[in-house]
């Protein structure tokens, strides 16, 4: 990982409009400024970018929200980086108010960076690190040598240290595996489980067959028994159906010629009613046929009187035709008339308006006076009101600053009691900056504190007494405020009233000339009234209207009588029309009768010879119902043998079945044995798979081939910064105290000139080599097995420990390493190492945040 770029805003010290601190022109480079200016929290910003972690913070993320600057809500850190040549952004933020966190990861694709983030931020995360192929732990226990955090390795237990090392080494693939072969010998054990269970659950079953195959025979004995019987009982009920259904067809017979009779003598019937029939229309015919000159004289007196009935029936048409206009004409004047009277009424009420509004004049004018004073008063009011709302304001907004004056103060003398507290512990060094510290320059250090500490109190306490007072004067304005607000509420209904009496005062002045006006209007109306002088065109249709009905000339006496006279003769009409349909059909009439009395004689003799073959077919019908009952008997037997056959069929469909899946279970038998077989034997496999990928396994072989390689690089580097003094060793296993069985380990031994100490023995200057050497040692180790991944070195603080010399050594040991990174960056305050090294990456701080410059030595 090569960093390219980082922008910051409202991270830590840095504020919302930080410059991005680019990462290209340098090999080598120094990190410096004054203690508390940001150096390490560029670091933090990289770390909290990539994996949400920084110091203060824990693996949850808790903590996240004491990183934003001072005064701001949000914060905001985009890193790119290179990475096997391609390009990467990590773009992480954070809101405290809302309490909400977000992460994007995006790859640049030529024409610019493109997401490659997963669904949420856990597995965005997740994806990062596999990218990158490392967490937060096992990059700031290598290649990140965090402020205080240079012994992290070495400062862990051996068992930490040997996992951190196992990280490095990547081991994490050969722990995958194992926990991937130990699944296989899990699901294996469950398969065998289920294998067993399931063959002890078949067996019992399996031991049946032999009573299923004594049963099957049984039963098939029993069923060709039961054949036998239903075939002699199948003809014994055949001859009877046979019997049956020939005296079936003989009462068939009989009902035919019942059906037969029944229509002989219905037809019978109808002959003897049609012969009836023509009788009386005979005989009617012969009486018409004698009151002919009757007929025909009323018939004709009757067509007189409906010719001139049609007469009168068209002036009734005509005269309700003259009757519906004059309605209508009527309505409409009618309507005329009520709308002249209605704008009498309108006139009436206005002239009373207007002698009213003539008499209220002087008191309308009066009221009016008084009302505008009123509203003059509210507007005063009004324009104190919003003097008062702007005081507020102005008292509100001084407050909201001199609070916050307030809280800065008393978090810089809160800073500034935890510097004094850790001033006055009796140590030999500078607790912040690691550079010797006198009893003199600790006393000149406290006595200013202590100074810059009152000034601070006292500007707070005057800060407290302003507020206090502003306080005061703008509850005394709020006070006022509602006083007022009180006093006008009542303004609106005020001005309403001033719109009303200006607009009766205007009316009043105007009432005098539009009385005339209206008194004129009003006798014009009442004249017209009077003398009908409305609607002259309607009343003119009227008339005309009139005029026609009298021209008509009906008579509705001499109608109505025509009328009686029609209802009287009008039977005359149809004795006309059958009149003269009786005299030519009289004598078909006489020959149809004598026909259809010829006919009935037939249908008699018919009729009587279909009784005696009834007879003579019921004789032979007694000895059905015998016959029926004993085939009823027969057939019972029958279905009752049929029954049993399904029953012994259904059983020995049932055994079958048993005996089928005892074939069945005897084949799954063997398949489940062989499948046993073959899972015990993957079992075996995946345990001796578990040996090999286990921590005695690979993974030990790959430590201890590592470990020569670690001690070679650390011991290099130490050679050099301990003027070949110190030496390091690293052993992997040693004897358990509680038994002689050797146990895993990763101690480390230091020798000097006089002796070997385990690591924990050392302090001091003489830690700080050995937790250096180790530390780049494992930076090399880790660049060399991760390739390109692992390509940049950070060193943070650490060189207070050390003398002149020993900083020149350290130096020295950074340069000699230069070419296994792309960067290397050295993090320190002390002036003496600020120009060894060629490029100065210099932190300052301003009132808006810290700022950084690049300086070339």
């Amino acid at each position: 990982m090569i960093p390219v770029e980082l922008k910051l805003k409202n991270f830590i010290s840095y504020g919302s409009s930080s410059e991005p601190v680019k990462f290209d022109g340098f090999n080598v480079a120094c990190l410096t400024g004054d203690n508390g200016n940001g150096k390490s929290a560029l670091l933090d910003a990289i770390t909290w970018a990539v994996w949400g972690r920084a110091r203060g913070t824990d693996e949850r993320g808790a903590g996240a929200d004491d990183l934003i600057h001072s005064g701001a809500e949000d914060m905001e850190v985009e890193f790119s980086f290179q990475l096997e040549g391609d390009t990467y952004r990590v773009c992480r933020r954070r809101d405290s108010r809302r309490r909400k966190s977000s992460l994007e990861f995006q790859i640049y694709d030529g024409e610019g960076y493109r997401s490659i983030s997963a669904d949420n931020i856990n597995e965005t995360q997740q994806k990062i690190i596999q990218v990158l192929r490392m967490d937060y732990h096992t990059f700031t226990s290598s290649s990140f040598v965090l402020q205080g955090k240079a012994d992290t390795f070495t400062a862990m237990k051996p068992s930490e240290r040997k996992k951190i090392l196992g990280e490095i080494l990547g081991l994490s693939v050969y722990r995958d595996m194992e926990a991937l072969a130990r699944e296989e010998v899990n699901t294996a054990n469950a398969t065998i489980n289920k294998i067993v269970a399931k063959l002890e659950e078949i067996t019992p079953e399996l031991n049946k067959n032999e009573e299923y195959q004594q049963e099957k025979q049984q039963l098939e004995a029993k069923k060709q028994q039961l054949y036998q019987q239903y075939d002699q009982e199948q003809r014994e009920v055949d001859q009877l159906r046979k019997q049956v259904s020939e005296l079936q067809q003989v009462k068939n017979r009989v009902h035919e010629l019942e059906q037969q009779l029944k229509d002989q003598n219905k037809q019978i019937d109808t002959v003897e009613k049609r012969v009836q029939t023509l009788q009386q229309q005979v005989k009617q015919g012969e009486e018409l046929v004698k009151r002919a000159d009757e007929i025909e004289a009323n018939y004709q007196q009757l067509q007189q009187l409906m010719e001139q009935d049609g007469k009168y029936n068209e002036k009734s048409r005509q005269l309700l035709k003259l009757n519906e206009d004059k309605s209508k004409q009527e309505k409409k004047l009618q309507q005329e008339q009520a709308a002249v009277e209605k704008r009498q009424t309108q006139l009436q009420s206005e002239l009373k308006h207007y002698q009213t509004l003539t008499q209220e004049k002087k008191q309308l004018a009066e009221k009016l006076v008084q009302v505008e004073k009123k509203i003059s008063e509210y507007k005063q009011l009004e324009k104190q009101q919003q003097e008062l709302k702007d005081n507020i304001q102005t008292y509100d907004q001084n407050i909201k600053a001199k609070e916050m004056l307030a809280k800065n103060l008393k978090q810089r003398v809160e800073e500034l009691r935890e510097k004094y507290s850790a001033l006055r512990k009796p140590v030999p060094e500078c607790p912040l900056c690691r550079t010797e510290l006198s009893n003199d320059d600790r006393e000149r250090v406290l006595n200013e504190m202590t100074a810059d500490g009152q000034q601070l109190n006292d500007q707070h306490q005057k800060l407290q007494q302003e507020i206090k007072e502003l306080n005061v004067k703008s509850k005394q304005a709020s006070t006022q405020l509602v006083e007022i607000e009180q006093k006008v509420a009542n303004y609106s209904v005020v001005e309403q009233e001033q719109s009303v009496l200006r607009h009766r005062l205007n009316e009043a002045r105007q009432a005098a000339e539009k009385q005339t006006e209206v008194e004129k209007e009003l006798t014009d109306v009442q004249n017209t009234l009077k003398e009908k002088n409305y609607a002259l065109e309607l009343q003119k249709e009227i008339n005309d209207i009139e005029q026609q009905i009298y021209n008509l000339n009906y008579n509705t006496g001499e109608h109505t009588n025509i009328q009686k006279e029609i209802k009287k003769l009008k039977p005359y009409q149809q004795q006309y029309h059958n009149l003269q349909s009786a005299q030519g059909a009289l004598e078909n009439h006489r020959e149809n009768m004598q026909h259809f009395k010829e006919n009935l004689q037939s249908l008699q003799h018919a009729a009587n010879a279909s009784s005696e073959l009834i007879e003579q077919h019921n004789a032979k019908l007694k000895d059905l119902q015998v016959t029926e009952k004993k085939l009823k008997t027969a057939e019972k037997l029958l279905e009752n043998t049929s029954q049993e056959i399904n029953q012994t069929e259904r059983n020995l469909g049932t055994v079958q079945e048993k005996i089928d899946r005892c074939e069945r279970l005897e084949q799954e038998k063997k398949n489940l044995t062989t499948e046993k077989n073959i899972t015990q034997q993957e079992k075996k496999y995946y345990n001796e798979l578990i040996k090999a990928f286990g921590r005695n396994g690979i993974q030990a072989i790959i430590i201890e081939n590592a470990i020569p390689e670690l001690e070679q690089e650390a011991n290099h580097i130490l050679q050099q910064i301990s003027e070949g003094r110190l030496t390091v060793a690293l052993l992997t296993q040693k004897e358990s105290k509680s038994s002689k069985k050797v146990v895993e380990t990763l101690d480390i031994y230091i020798s000097d000139e006089s002796s070997t100490r385990r690591y924990e023995m050392f302090s001091g200057g003489e830690a700080f080599k050995v937790n250096f050497s180790l530390r780049i040692a494992l930076s090399r180790l880790l660049a060399r097995r991760a390739g390109a991944r692992l390509q940049t070195l950070v060193i943070d603080e650490g060189f207070g420990t050390q003398d002149a010399q020993g900083k020149e050594k350290l130096v020295q040991a950074i340069n000699a390493i230069a070419a296994d990174f792309e960067k290397i960056i050295v993090i320190t305050h002390i002036e003496e190492l600020k120009n060894s090294f060629p490029v100065q990456l210099v932190v300052t701080k301003t009132s808006t945040g810290s700022i950084l410059e690049v300086r070339h030595n």
